[in-house]
């Protein structure tokens, strides 16, 4: 059973490989969690809405004590995209945090080529 994670959990997604829509992408999450007691590990997806419809497995870890993760290989076709981190319990439920939207970064604006 998911239920939304209430524990202090937050998370922030601090590299993408590359900004090319329709490109593998290698993404590392990293989270902080107080209580890791009945924690078995941790399972992170991702969807193209918050409501995280048709999610998409990307990783897991079944190191209870884990504050990052690397996925490789993340075909992520376009944005935003929403990323979240399940707790797996020892009784077998999953407790999930809050959506984290991340958007494609503006391209850069007033660049010009110049002739060296």
């Amino acid at each position: 059973m998911k239920k939304l994670l209430f524990l202090p959990l937050m998370f922030f997604i601090l590299s993408f490989s590359g900004i090319s829509m329709a490109q593998p992408e290698t993404i590392t999450i990293h989270w902080n969690i107080v209580d890791t007691s009945n924690i078995q590990g941790y399972k992170i997806y991702y969807a193209y809405d918050s409501g995280m419809t048709n999610q998409q497995l990307i990783g897991q870890t079944n190191d209870p004590y884990a504050t990052q993760l690397t996925c490789t290989d993340v075909d992520i076709v376009y944005y935003p995209v929403y990323f979240t981190v399940e707790s797996i319990m020892a009784n077998g439920d999953q407790l999930a945090s809050s959506p984290l939207e991340v958007r494609k970064p503006d391209p850069p604006q007033n660049l010009r080529i110049v002739d060296l």
